[in-house]
C-alpha cells in the first residue's frame, strides 16, 4: 500500500484551477511527494521506493524525473474516487490523505494480460487453450497432480503461465490467488470453472464449493479490477430451470460473503445433491448479477455462462449416474441433438472476454443447444 507523503498527508498550498473558456479544459493539478512499488514489475506489494515529486491529473500522475506513468485503470477504486472530488473542489488550501495500491505501467514494461482459470476439468483446459496465446495463463485447481500435468502439456505447447493450488471454498485461498495474479500484469479476465457435481459431493460440499467459491472469486479480484477486466462464472442450465421466490433470489444474489451459507435455503441437511446442486448453479446466476454493480464502477464486466449437457469427465459421469437416461432424452429433445463439447463453451466464453461484448454484463448466457428451449415448448407449434 502506497501513500501521498510520508506521513500519507501533503498540504497543498498552491492549487492551480486555471481554465481556458474553449472546448478544452485545463485539469486541476496537484503537486505531492509520492511513493511507489519496487523494483519488479508488475508488483504490487508492501516494499516502496521514494519517487520524489509527482504531479497529478484527473487521469493519471507521472514522476518528474522518469516520467514513469500510471493510469486511473491500476489505481485502486478508493483512490480514484478520492481523486474525482478533488478535482471538482476549487479551493485553493487543502489536505489530501490518498492511499492506493500503484504498481509499474505494465504496458511500458511489455508485460502480457493476465487470464485466470479456475478448475482445470474439460472446459477450463479448452479455454486456457482458446485464450492463452500471447497472454499470461495463472492455472488454479484444488488438486495438484491435475495442475501438474496440465501445467506440463500447456507449457509444451507454448503458453506462458503459472501455477497456484487454490481451495475456492476458502476465502483467503483464494485472495492469495488473486494477489499473485494481480502481481502478474493486467488482470484481462478470470474464467471460474472450478466447481463440483451432484454426482461428485455431498449437499455440503456443493454449498462450499459451488456457490461460496463463486462468491470468494468475485469479491477476492474486485480491488484489481481496471477498465477491460471481465469475469465469466461457469454456472449451469440447472439454475436456469429451478423456480425461487424473488425474496430467496434477492438474498442469494446480495447476502455478504461470509453469511451466505447460513441462508436457511442453502442449508445442507435439507438438501439432496441434485437440489442443492441447482440452487447452487441459480446462485451463481444471481451474484454475477449483483456483482455486474461493484465491477462496473471499476470499469469491468461479469457474466456467467450455463452449460447444458457438455462432454468433459464431469459430464460423462453424470450420463452414466441414475439421471443419464433421463439427460440424453433430454439432449435428443433440443434443437442441435447433441451433446456440447468444451470447445463450445470456450467460443461463448472468448466472445464475452471480447471487445465485441463491451455492453454485456450481469446476465447469463444459456449455452445448452436448446435443452431448456426443448423442455419448456418441446411438441409445441411442431407440425405433425
Amino acid at each position: 500500500m502506497g501513500s501521498v507523503g510520508g506521513s500519507g498527508e501533503a498540504r497543498l498550498d498552491e492549487f492551480d484551477a486555471a481554465r481556458d473558456h474553449g472546448e478544452n479544459q485545463m485539469l486541476p493539478v496537484w503537486k505531492v511527494p509520492v511513493e511507489r512499488a519496487a523494483p519488479d514489475p508488475g508488483v504490487v506489494g508492501d516494499e516502496l521506493q521514494w519517487d520524489g515529486e509527482a504531479v497529478l491529473t484527473e487521469d493519471h500522475f507521472t514522476p518528474s524525473e522518469e516520467q514513469f506513468a500510471v493510469s486511473p485503470d491500476i489505481l485502486s477504486l478508493d483512490h480514484a474516487v478520492e481523486c474525482n472530488s478533488y478535482k471538482t473542489d476549487m479551493g485553493v488550501h487543502f489536505m489530501v490523505d490518498l492511499s492506493y495500491y500503484i504498481r509499474r505501467d505494465t504496458m511500458a514494461q511489455g508485460l502480457k494480460d493476465v487470464v485466470v482459470i479456475t478448475g482445470l476439468g474439460g472446459m477450463g483446459l479448452a479455454i486456457a487453450r482458446r485464450l492463452g496465446s500471447g497472454r499470461h495463463l495463472v492455472l488454479a485447481d484444488y488438486a495438484q497432480d491435475l495442475l501438474d500435468r496440465v501445467a506440463e502439456t500447456l507449457r509444451s505447447e507454448g503458453h506462458h503461465l503459472d501455477t497456484v493450488r487454490v481451495d475456492v471454498a476458502d476465502a483467503q485461498s483464494v485472495a492469495n490467488l488473486a494477489q499473485h495474479a494481480a502481481g502478474l500484469g493486467t488482470l484481462r479476465a478470470v474464467i471460474h470453472t472450478a466447481g463440483v457435481s451432484p454426482v461428485q459431493a455431498s449437499p455440503e460440499r456443493v454449498v462450499q464449493v459451488d456457490v461460496l467459491g463463486t462468491a470468494h472469486v468475485l469479491d477476492a479480484f474486485l480491488p484489481f479490477v481496471s477498465p477491460g477486466t471481465v469475469a465469466v462464472c461457469i454456472a449451469s442450465m440447472a439454475g436456469t430451470m429451478v423456480p425461487l421466490p424473488p425474496e430467496i433470489e434477492h438474498a442469494l444474489a446480495v447476502t455478504p460473503t461470509d453469511a451466505l451459507a447460513q441462508l436457511p435455503l442453502l442449508d445442507p441437511t435439507t438438501l439432496d445433491p441434485g437440489a442443492a446442486y441447482s440452487i447452487a448453479k441459480r446462485a451463481n446466476q444471481l451474484r454475477v448479477q449483483a456483482a455486474s454493480l461493484p465491477w462496473g464502477r471499476q470499469g469491468g464486466r461479469v457474466v456467467s455462462v450455463s452449460p447444458g449437457v457438455i462432454s468433459t469427465p464431469m459430464g460423462q459421469a453424470e450420463l452414466q449416474s441414475a439421471h443419464g437416461d433421463t439427460m440424453r432424452h433430454m439432449v435428443q429433445a433440443s434443437g442441435t441433438g447433441r451433446l456440447g463439447t468444451p470447445d463450445d463453451i470456450a467460443s461463448a466464453v472468448e466472445f464475452l472476454i471480447s471487445p465485441q461484448a463491451s455492453f454485456i454484463t450481469g446476465t447469463d448466457l444459456l449455452v445448452d443447444g436448446g435443452v431448456v428451449a426443448g423442455l419448456r415448448y418441446g411438441g409445441q407449434g411442431e407440425k405433425a
